[in-house]
């Protein structure tokens, strides 16, 4: 899949992004319920729980109906430079996909995991004169990059935001 050989280019300073189709009804979690905040934790912790990564380092996107499609991130690890690219946990994402008794399949959540496919990767623009509308992925990396205190990463990471649009 052309958008995997992309990620494959761009190394761990990208995160990559997938979409998981669960079996289940997207209507039994609706916007803003409590149904919809316990499935979106306990569908982070299954994803880092099966890569045994931090859950800082998944971000949901979107969820949408078609069963129950899951658009996430894995994000890059920066503080550590010997861990796995995002697009090596992709690979361990895909490979536990078709495996009745991994980690992935035993999830709570992901455990309904029907496929996994990957998604196109976002245009390589970083600079400051092509800012307008970065997705939340290219905001955090900047913010990781750029050299801000720790907790002004975290409170990028953990705000509701979903992009940048600069005018």
């Amino acid at each position: 899949d052309h958008h995997y050989q992309r990620w494959i280019k761009l190394g761990n300073k990208r995160d990559c992004r997938a979409l998981l189709t669960l079996q289940g009804h997207v209507e039994d979690i609706p916007p803003g319920s409590k149904e919809r905040s316990e499935f979106e934790e306990t569908f982070i912790q299954d994803i880092a729980t099966a890569l045994k990564i931090s859950p800082k380092r998944i971000l949901i996107q979107s969820i949408t109906p078609g069963s129950i499609k899951v658009a996430f991130r894995i994000m890059p690890d920066d503080s550590d430079s010997t861990a796995a690219t995002p697009y090596k946990l992709f690979e361990e994402l895909q490979h536990q996909s078709t495996k009745s008794g991994s980690a992935l399949k035993q999830g709570r959540i992901t455990g309904a995991c029907t496929s996994l496919e990957a998604l196109e990767a976002d245009n390589d623009r970083m600079d400051g004169a092509l800012v307008a509308d970065w997705t939340k992925g290219q905001v955090l990396n900047w913010v990781q990059t750029a050299g801000f205190d720790r907790n002004v990463v975290e409170s990028f990471r953990d705000a509701g935001i979903t992009g940048l649009a600069l005018t």
